[in-house]
């Protein structure tokens, strides 16, 4: 079980995200654990409502059979390392972050999210808030 210094920064990260994301359409973020050394937090948001809003994110097209209840989650993905919490991965519905910002062109950002893997989450905060509205502010008009 995580230390309460190793969950608090985790909730310090996560509160930190919801102030991003809950403005745009996110469900505030819900923490959990997959492990003694694993951990996720993940932000929900009903998919035909985000992609009415940012319409260039690569998640915004319609399925096939419709939107139904289907919503598109955005997960930050945690791993224990040297008894800190590090950044393992960002991803906006499997899609990993950087990957995500260089479709979108944006390569600066996607080396900025690539190169946050592995940093402890109480550092992972400050440059990630700025990369996540990024991502949601140029997908805000059609790609």
């Amino acid at each position: 079980m995580p230390a309460p210094d190793d969950v608090s920064s985790i909730t310090w990260l996560q509160v930190g995200v919801d102030g991003v994301l809950v403005p745009r359409g996110f469900a505030a973020g819900q923490g959990g654990g997959a492990g003694d050394e694993r951990a996720q937090v993940i932000w929900c948001a009903a998919a035909s409502d985000l992609a009415t809003r940012f319409p260039g994110l690569p998640t915004s097209s319609e399925p096939a059979g419709g939107w139904t209840t289907m919503c598109t989650d955005l997960v930050v993905d945690l791993a224990l390392a040297a008894g800190d919490w590090c950044l393992a991965g960002v991803s906006l519905e499997g899609h990993d972050l950087d990957q995500v910002l260089a479709d979108m062109g944006l390569v600066d950002a996607a080396q900025r999210a690539d190169d946050l893997l592995g940093s402890p989450a109480p550092k992972c905060l400050r440059p990630l808030t700025p990369l996540l509205t990024t991502l949601l502010d140029e997908a805000s008009s059609p790609a």
